[in-house]
């Protein structure tokens, strides 16, 4: 998926509609050669942007479900 939009809810809808990439509109013309080769080879390819909100929401997700077994 190459768009303009870097929001986050518009990113994790496209993720559950069976997205495999992501770039934002802005990407160098090599990145996106890389993340089209990329994903037709089989492999996801994420922004970077998109990856860091991905891995904070899930370190985030992780805290809480270890705050959740310490206290409960």
């Amino acid at each position: 998926m190459l768009t303009q939009h870097d929001m986050t809810v518009t990113f994790w809808h496209r993720l559950q509609a069976g997205a495999s990439g992501y770039c934002l509109k802005d990407v160098e013309p090599e990145r996106l050669y890389t993340a089209v080769r990329s994903v037709n080879a089989g492999d996801a390819w994420l922004d970077a942007t998109i990856a860091s909100r991905v891995l904070k929401h899930y370190s985030a997700a992780a805290q809480q479900s270890n705050v959740a077994k310490c206290c409960s």
